[in-house]
């Protein structure tokens, strides 16, 4: 086990509390009474570190995000910022945060342990001949708990684009959360390069085409999110991103010969449904009229979101100064 202290000095020296939950504040937890135990994600965008107090033993995760790759707009930042804490007291649909450290170049979010690890650790996991998709009947019910998320959040006039598989937590394996939320209208402008470089097949054909993000842009990132989750794949995604935004815009929606067998005619066209490219036809949508689709209206009262047989990735062991390399390498520039 590695100390944590050096990097604890590091967050105090160059950074801010912006968040504590009730319950740290009660306990006056401090970030320096952990140790780090292990790396249990390691993504271009976030890493991610397995935590044990060292007096409890209670493990929890705390995820560092670099902030310029998260969003590349200040103005954006600092909305996304805001109404991310609004979303606390929102019940189990949200990831809840223990604490939020901020400094110039990050930010490291404490949450309890998420064993589980994101849906795209189910979904792609390390080793790839382990990679898993969800069966119909699970999806009913995993489609129907998004919906509900999103009818939520469009309540409150934002968008949540945060229906990639890394976006949604696994709390166990038939419960999930979602990470975060954005706040407004965005396009393509507003987001960073790496985003765009890195999931460009969940961007939206009206953001490929700069013009701002809608409501509707959920609709189509729950569409391509339903369509990994039943094939293992995108249904636009090329071998360059440049390809892929030009097939998201241009190219019909098309479903995999062996995967047709697996998948009924009512699931097919609710995605259809879902992936419409012309923004204001997908604007006429709503999460309630797309509960009475005829694949929503299948979905039994025993239904229950299962993932079957997931269990942890094997965290990556920490080798040498592995904690510097990737998490402090700018903090101490």
């Amino acid at each position: 086990m590695i100390s944590f202290s050096s990097f604890c000095t590091q967050l105090s020296d160059s950074g801010k509390t912006l968040f504590e939950s009730p319950a740290w504040k009660t306990a006056k937890t401090k970030l320096d009474a952990f140790e780090i135990e292990g790396v249990t994600s390691n993504l271009p965008m976030a890493v991610t570190f397995k935590l044990v107090h060292k007096t409890s033993k209670t493990p929890a995760t705390m995820r560092v995000m670099r902030k310029w790759l998260t969003c590349s707009s200040k103005a954006y930042y600092a909305n996304y910022q805001r109404f991310f804490f609004n979303y606390q007291n929102k019940g189990k649909m949200f990831l809840q945060i223990n604490c939020i450290i901020e400094t110039p170049a990050f930010l490291a979010i404490v949450t309890d342990f998420l064993p589980y690890g994101s849906l795209f650790d189910y979904i792609n996991p390390t080793f790839p001949d382990r990679r898993r998709t969800i069966d119909e009947s699970s999806l009913t019910f995993f489609a129907a708990k998004l919906l509900d998320i999103l009818e939520e959040v469009h309540n409150d006039h934002k968008i949540l684009f945060a229906l990639k598989p890394e976006d949604i937590l696994i709390v166990s394996p038939n419960e999930f959360v979602i990470s975060h939320i954005t706040y407004s209208k965005l396009s393509l402008k507003d987001l960073s390069d790496h985003t765009i470089l890195d999931a460009p097949e969940y961007l939206p054909p009206e953001v490929i085409m700069e013009r701002p993000m809608v409501q509707a842009s959920d609709f189509w990132q729950l569409g391509i999110l339903l369509y990994e989750c039943l094939t293992g794949i995108t249904p636009f995604q090329q071998s360059a991103g440049s390809e892929t935004m030009n097939a998201i815009v241009k190219s019909p929606l098309y479903f995999p010969p062996k995967s047709l067998q697996n998948i009924s005619q009512e699931c097919q066209d609710f995605i259809q449904t879902l992936l419409e490219k012309d923004e204001t036809k997908r604007a006429r949508l709503t999460a309630p009229q797309l509960r009475e689709h005829p694949f929503m209206r299948s979905i039994q009262k025993e239904s229950v979101f299962v993932l079957d047989d997931f269990v942890p990735e094997p965290m990556l062991p920490l080798k040498g100064k592995m904690i510097d390399k990737i998490a402090l390498r700018e903090l101490k520039d």
